[in-house]
């Protein structure tokens, strides 16, 4: 279609630079002279490009080039699964929750996209990232997961798209990976601080997949205990039944009872507090818990130690690599994301920004 490969055209000058963020466009007729098309297709193609947010139309005053056009500020956030689907972890609500808070402070401008997968093509949410994607209209995509589910489509072809992974693998120089720590380094930070408070009976609450061993060989090398009936597996896309494996452990004798629970996944926490509070035990006094959390922790009545990932520093570095990367400088293939007890967290929130932070939000506003 013609007004698409004129709109497709105009729209690679933009995003390569040829016509910078806020300066006039040539007239019409000059924009079809150089690109040997009629006109009234010119005005329908910038028409497009204005609702894409490229361009703007001011009548007589004429066409110029959008401020801030999509390809300099917008980040798409794209997630595998549907939104409401069973699989959608805590991880990613949160994840979500805190990219829209970015948004609405004006601190990053975020689109959230679910359905990132192949497989689910035909939903209408992917659609909409294919076709973002091919016009080119976002400053870089940070996949929730490991993009390999869109290997080989535009969505991680495409060239000129900053992209970054949250992954736990290492990245490629199409993809930034984001990188979370081991479970293996959860359970040395989480097994060593229950043992410098005193704790020397250690349970272990974790999700399929998980390596508990990890945590009983960290115990065992500072003189803990770790027997066979504290070691409990849940699901979490269906965390409710972690309160009836609590419940059981918490009905042990008190002689045949942990005095530590180490919980490693943060859909389990909920559930795993109720079934410990249901059957009177005191927490901390008679169990004392160190619990997966991505931050910002919720709100909780029961006194956990929480560590994990802060989601807005996250999201802020994300956004701080795909900023780089668009203005030319050397890209990482890895990132490492902190993993943080709650008040190592906050101690970072107030300290002051680097430098580098500093000097562009005075130039851009917050990152």
């Amino acid at each position: 279609m013609e007004r698409e490969r004129i709109s497709r055209r105009i729209r690679r000058w933009v995003v390569d630079g040829c016509f910078a963020p806020a300066t006039r466009l040539p007239a019409h007729r000059e924009l079809a002279r150089r690109l040997d098309a009629h006109v009234f297709i010119v005005q329908l193609a910038l028409q497009q490009l204005a609702a894409e947010g490229f361009v703007e139309l001011r009548g007589r005053g004429g066409t110029y080039v959008a401020a801030s056009p999509p390809h300099t500020r917008r980040i798409a956030l794209a997630f595998p699964v549907p939104w409401n689907a069973p699989g959608f972890v805590r991880f990613w609500t949160v994840l979500a929750d805190e990219a829209r808070r970015m948004k609405a402070a004006g601190e990053a401008d975020f689109e959230l996209y679910s359905c990132a997968d192949r497989a689910l093509a035909d939903t209408a949410d992917y659609r909409r990232l294919l076709d973002d994607v091919q016009k080119q209209r976002f400053m870089g995509i940070l996949f929730a997961s490991d993009p390999g589910s869109v290997a080989r489509t535009a969505i991680l072809t495409q060239p000129g798209i900053p992209r970054a992974a949250i992954v736990t693998t290492d990245g490629t120089a199409r993809v930034t990976a984001l990188h979370m720590a081991g479970e293996d380094r959860f359970m040395q930070r989480a097994v060593t601080l229950l043992h410098g408070r005193g704790r020397r009976r250690l349970a272990w609450l974790g999700v399929p997949g998980s390596h508990w061993e990890d945590a009983a060989a960290k115990a065992k090398t500072l003189g803990m205990e770790v027997r066979p009936h504290w070691v409990h597996v849940g699901h979490q896309g269906y965390p409710g039944p972690a309160a009836h494996l609590m419940r059981l452990l918490a009905r042990l004798p008190a002689a045949d009872r942990p005095d530590c629970l180490v919980i490693t996944d943060d859909n389990l926490v909920e559930p795993a507090c109720r079934g410990l509070l249901a059957e009177r035990l005191r927490v901390p006094d008679d169990i004392e818990i160190v619990a997966h959390c991505n931050f910002p922790a919720p709100a909780s009545g029961v006194p956990v130690h929480w560590l994990g990932y802060d989601i807005r520093n996250l999201l802020r570095m994300a956004a701080n690599i795909m900023r780089r990367w668009r203005n030319g400088e050397e890209h990482p293939s890895v990132v490492r994301v902190p993993l943080e007890f709650e008040w190592e967290v906050q101690a970072r929130q107030q300290a002051p920004l680097p430098a580098v932070t500093q000097e562009y939000a005075k130039e851009h506003g917050p990152c």
